[in-house]
């Protein structure tokens, strides 16, 4: 009888502990990509995804976002690079934002203006970041806000 309330325990101890894992919360399950640009609500698509092994050793992670439309043609993207598994309050050294519209581009690294970012997960199955900024390039300037990334892959990397 002992023995069965000890395997009880472990086994709710278990799933207790596993439960609770930030990589596995239900309700983050599935890709969503929202900000506002220029106070515009935008959703973005997850458009891919890549890992590079660096020359010290360390891995770099690579995202790519976008939004397409055709008529009339427009297209915006965003790249994320950054150490792979790196997390905390700004560490996205490059957050480069392409916009093309009505024959005007705009392609800068929000970094080199007033950037904030935040990395909460950063993992082999899911990467998780809140951040806002401002640039201003060629007398043009593009605020971001409330932008919330939650990328779940559709395969975890090995």
């Amino acid at each position: 009888m002992v023995k069965k309330a000890v395997l009880l325990i472990l086994a709710i101890t278990c799933l207790i502990s596993c439960s609770s894992s930030n990589d596995d919360n239900p309700e983050d399950a599935a890709t969503s990509i929202t900000m506002k640009i220029d106070g515009v609500p935008h959703t973005f698509q997850a458009l891919g995804r890549g890992i590079d092994l660096m020359e010290d050793g360390s891995y770099k992670l690579h995202l790519n976002f976008g939004k397409y439309v055709t008529s009339p043609y427009q297209e915006q993207s965003i790249v994320i690079i950054m150490k792979y598994k790196k997390k905390g309050k700004n560490v996205i050294p490059e957050f480069i934002y392409h916009r093309y519209v009505d024959g005007v581009s705009f392609d800068g690294n929000f970094v080199e203006g007033d950037f904030e970012s935040n990395v909460s997960v950063n993992s082999n199955k899911r990467f998780k970041a809140t951040a806002s900024g401002s640039l201003t390039l060629g007398g043009q300037t593009v605020t971001i806000s409330e932008l919330k990334i939650n990328y779940v892959y559709e395969d975890p990397f090995d």
